[in-house]
C-alpha cells in the first residue's frame, strides 16, 4: 500500500519563536475499496445473467399456477424470515 503526502499547512508558533507545518498523508484504500467495489459490481451482474440464462424458464414453470404465499414458503424456510430474505426484500427483487 502507498501513501501521497497531500496537503500541507505553515503556521506560526503561538511562542512567536518560529513556525511549524501540519502534512497531511493519505493511502491508496480508497481507490483500492473503490476497484471492489466496481468488480464486486461486475461479478453480480455476471452471477445474475448465468443464473437468468440458466435457470429462469425452469422457475418460471416450476412457480406458474402458484401463489404468492406458496412462493414465498417454497423460497424461505416456509415463510420463516431468514437472513437471505428479511422482511424488508421487496418482491421484486426475488424473481430472477
Amino acid at each position: 500500500m502507498s501513501t501521497e503526502e497531500g496537503l500541507s499547512n505553515k503556521h506560526s508558533c503561538p511562542c512567536g519563536k518560529g513556525d511549524y507545518l501540519i502534512v497531511s498523508w493519505s493511502d491508496d484504500l480508497w481507490l483500492q475499496l473503490r476497484a471492489a467495489e466496481t468488480s464486486l459490481e461486475s461479478a453480480k451482474g455476471a452471477i445474475s445473467e448465468y443464473a437468468k440464462a440458466r435457470f429462469e424458464d425452469s422457475w418460471r414453470k416450476h412457480f406458474l399456477d402458484k401463489n404468492k404465499k406458496t412462493v414465498w414458503r417454497e423460497l424461505t424456510r416456509e415463510g420463516e424470515i431468514t437472513q437471505a430474505f428479511p422482511r424488508s426484500t421487496p418482491t421484486y427483487a426475488l424473481q430472477v
